[in-house]
């Protein structure tokens, strides 16, 4: 299976949580977080985190959020052993002490996996920035997509064919209104800064049809109305494979 996983923030118990009814995983199971991770923020690797991940038979795949690093960037500055392979039709890369822990490229990719096209789409906006900024805690100052990054993003949406799930860590500005209740009522809307949602709304646009777009980010578990979108965090999203399905035929 192909399980999806909302925001952990480092916290392994957070982790241990969600995947809790789906243990024990097997070598065959994928599961996608879908930002704010928290292995690498400001440069602190969560090293109890890392080290339940490689205790799991199943392979992990990390999209970064706002409260995460570059990984591929830090990675590479912090002079690591960081090993990149060729799979999912694309590049991910992973630590040599941590093999089954793979880190999508920092600007975003599309990944197949199962016959399925995952557009991995990074970054937010940290409400909590300036305070941090402020404070000397971790920030990452590059934490959303450059323009260019989100250029490059919408041209391989238009010239390499249909996507299947969106893998994103915010969401779409259009959505935001159904979420208002998780918005922190001292913070100024007007204020953030909305650049990255605002992009989403476009890549939504450009997307002919998918099956399913699932983020995290805003900390709740909530299906969008009137989308085929799902917000995680407590709750995993399940995908099957074709070899479950198989299975699933053979056993009716």
């Amino acid at each position: 299976m192909i399980v999806v996983v909302g925001d952990i923030h480092g916290n392994k118990f957070n982790l241990m949580s969600v995947l809790s009814y789906l243990i024990p995983l097997t070598s065959k199971d994928i599961v996608i977080l879908a930002g704010d991770v928290g292995i690498l923020y400001g440069g602190n690797k969560m090293g109890s985190l890392l080290h339940y991940m490689v205790s799991q038979p199943c392979k992990f795949i990390v999209l970064r959020g706002n409260h995460d690093d570059r990984y591929w960037k830090s990675y590479q500055e912090r002079g690591e052993s960081f090993i990149v392979e060729d799979m999912f039709g694309t590049q991910l890369a992973h630590q040599k002490k941590y093999p089954n822990v793979y880190y999508v490229k920092d600007e975003g990719d599309i990944l197949t996996i199962d016959d399925k096209r995952f557009l991995m789409i990074p970054g937010a906006f940290s409400v909590d920035g300036e305070y941090r900024k402020a404070r000397g805690l971790p920030y990452c100052e590059d934490e959303q997509l450059t323009y260019q990054e989100m250029d490059n993003l919408l041209g391989r949406i238009a010239d390499e064919g249909p996507i299947d799930y969106v893998v994103s860590h915010t969401c779409p500005l259009s959505w935001q209104g159904q979420l208002q209740y998780l918005f922190l009522d001292f913070l100024d809307q007007s204020k953030i800064d909305k650049t990255m949602d605002k992009f989403l709304d476009a890549v939504n646009d450009a997307l002919p049809e998918y099956k399913m777009w699932l983020f995290g980010h805003f900390h709740d578990d909530k299906k969008i109305e009137g989308t085929n979108a799902y917000m995680l965090y407590t709750s995993p999203f399940v995908i099957e494979t074709q070899e479950e399905k198989g299975e699933i035929q053979d056993a009716g």
